[in-house]
């Protein structure tokens, strides 16, 4: 699931560059049993949430992955990564969840 999600977010900065990408909930708190991962993508507007829904469709179809996708004006609305806790992720996965899949 990790390399799939790296691969993911490598392929979608490349039609979408100025997507970011967060991650939040117990995956991301380090917690050693977790049943899903809660990520979320925020992009410029709608037309690219939609661009980042397909682009992402291989990640939700097949693993347990909560994606939430936010306009930056959704995202302001509901301050919806700080109210989350949510953790930037520039490069991709954590290294230190890497190391443990």
């Amino acid at each position: 699931m990790l390399d799939c999600l790296s691969r993911t977010m490598v392929s979608t900065s490349a039609i979408l560059p100025n997507a970011q990408w967060f991650g939040f909930g117990s995956f991301f708190l380090g917690t050693q049993h977790f049943s899903d991962v809660d990520l979320l993508v925020v992009c410029a507007d709608q037309r690219e949430a939609a661009m980042a829904h397909q682009a992402c469709y291989e990640l939700w179809s097949e693993w347990p992955v909560h994606l939430i996708i936010l306009s930056e004006a959704e995202e302001s609305s509901t301050s919806f990564i700080s109210k989350c806790g949510c953790v930037p992720l520039p490069k991709g996965m954590p290294s230190w969840r890497r190391e443990e899949a």
